[in-house]
């Protein structure tokens, strides 16, 4: 019964899915958001990006390259090859498309793209329907749980990109909790493993996509596992850290492994050092105090703004030898120029960044507020289980609506925040204070 109900739920969403995009793609962009960047199969804005990965990686072997354009002293134009951490560290669309293609040569770049995040947002519909599967012994519950999650990750399509990866982070927590109210077994162990590994893959796809998860769990884990936590934490954690070490392994293997063949082949190896290879923080918290287009420091929402002020300092301080900054060049200096700039408006005038953040955080909550209605009325505001999830679910909201609190109010860059909002209703619905699964 439980088997045939999940095949069917999977099925129809795919069906859908496939139906909506090769039949009436038309209509559904009727729904697209230009203001909130919502697209019906959005290509999102890494495309250029995609594209020169793809191909430098078919000319030359490596992965986690890329192509961009060099002038030299003469003025001739070439292209070379560099790093893809010279993007940042969301690099798992620039591993994964590239080695798609790799077994399937006739799919172009962005048919990649769409079957690698259409597979993650499926993934993660399949994840929380086969935990409300467990849960909900009741069909009734179990199809209004999973209507519910199917309207969510349908408009995950608009959304795609990097950010979706936060959606399959979340997707765990239904399973998650039911092996919390269960006695450790090896089924459970590797389950835990798989979602270690998985949380991994999220954050390689978009840095801390899965960090708001490893709060909710670790302090749900308090809440709803009832007696012998000390068994149960053990052999919940030391799982979850197995699986993380192993795709860290496996992730860092890829990178030694391209240095390796870069090397071998006279590339010099300047390239592969002196960029910013963590994930750009200053950059976008400095410019997103430009909230307001009439700032009183006359702030702009424009990645040049970045560079100008960047590149005024560096102009002003001649001394320090500081290289232009570009969209290439965006090294530590370059972060550490914002920082000083965000740092002396935080020191001098806290009451304007205040206020920006509270107009952004009150923006976030029109997306967040009508899936976490949507949850409580879909089980009639039944709230049995809910106080033991409120702490964990409310603190994982505030940490997926920081980006979009210090940088800028996209509703893409609260999956997170609004897939917790949604499955705080519906898991209210368990008596997770008795552990009776409903």
């Amino acid at each position: 019964m439980k088997l045939s109900r999940l095949l069917f739920a999977v099925t129809f969403f795919v069906a859908f899915i496939a139906f909506a995009y090769f039949i009436t793609p038309d209509f559904f962009r009727l729904f697209d958001s230009e203001a909130n960047f919502l697209y019906f199969f959005n290509k999102g804005n890494r495309m250029g990006h995609l594209y020169d990965a793809v191909r430098a990686h078919q000319d030359h072997g490596p992965d986690l390259i890329r192509y961009v354009d060099f002038v030299d002293a003469n003025g001739l134009q070439s292209k070379i090859v560099v790093p893809m951490e010279t993007t940042g560290d969301d690099l798992g669309m620039y591993y994964f498309v590239p080695k798609l293609l790799d077994f399937f040569p006739v799919l172009s770049y962005l048919q990649g793209y769409y079957i690698v995040f259409s597979s993650i947002i499926i993934l993660g519909f399949i994840l929380a329907v086969q935990g409300f599967n467990l849960l909900f012994v009741k069909t009734k519950d179990f199809v209004l749980a999973t209507l519910a999650y199917s309207l969510l990750s349908f408009i995950c399509f608009y959304a795609m990109d990097v950010y979706v990866a936060a959606f399959l982070a979340c997707s765990i927590i239904p399973i998650s909790l039911y092996f919390f109210c269960k006695k450790p077994s090896l089924v459970s162990t590797f389950v835990f493993v798989f979602f270690g590994a998985l949380l991994a893959v999220c954050t390689y796809f978009r840095a801390h996509s899965s960090t708001g998860v490893v709060f909710f769990l670790f302090i749900a884990f308090i809440t709803v596992s009832g007696e012998g936590k000390g068994l149960k934490l053990l052999s919940t954690i030391i799982p979850f850290i197995l699986g993380v070490a192993m795709w860290s392994l496996y992730s860092s293997s890829i990178i030694n492994k391209r240095n390796d063949q870069l090397m071998s082949d006279k590339y010099d190896n300047r390239l592969l050092e002196g960029f910013q290879s963590s994930h750009i923080f200053w950059h976008g918290a400095y410019l997103g105090l430009g909230y307001q287009s009439n700032n009183k420091y006359r702030i702009k929402w424009q990645d040049q703004y970045g560079y100008k002020v960047a590149n005024n300092y560096a102009k002003a301080h001649s001394e320090l030898n500081l290289p232009r900054f570009t969209p290439l060049n965006m090294t530590e200096e370059y972060e550490d120029i914002l920082k000083g700039e965000y740092m002396d408006i935080l020191k001098n005038d806290i009451g304007f960044i205040f206020k920006t953040y509270s107009l952004k955080f009150l923006r976030l909550l029109i997306f967040i507020f009508p899936f976490l209605l949507l949850g409580f009325v879909v089980f009639k505001f039944n709230m049995r289980g809910s106080k033991q999830l409120w702490l964990p679910a409310g603190l994982s909201i505030l940490f997926y609506c920081l980006p979009g609190v210090i940088v800028w109010p996209h509703a893409i860059y609260v999956t997170g925040a609004i897939t917790i909002g949604l499955l705080l209703g519906i898991l209210s619905r368990v008596d997770w204070k008795n552990n009776k699964l409903t």
